[in-house]
């Protein structure tokens, strides 16, 4: 989608969360954990795609293990 790529990546982190997306894919309503999606952040190789890759993301990450559960409670 257009406005979701000239969103920042903290942007596009949020927009995943408040509408329970995958961080992980983008692409599905569905827990990180159970993604299919095997790639991995391309510049920190971390649980997330890379589009999602910023502030918020990393600091949810250091907190717990990445979920969308986990993320929507921070």
């Amino acid at each position: 989608c257009p406005t979701f790529l000239r969103m920042s990546p903290d942007e596009r982190f949020e927009f995943c969360v408040q509408r329970r997306v995958c961080t992980k894919c983008t692409r599905g309503v569905h827990p990180v954990a159970e993604c299919r999606y095997n790639g991995k952040c391309w510049t920190c190789q971390g649980e997330h795609h890379s589009l999602v890759h910023g502030e918020k993301v990393l600091e949810a990450e250091k907190k717990t293990p990445v979920t969308n559960a986990s993320i929507a409670a921070t």
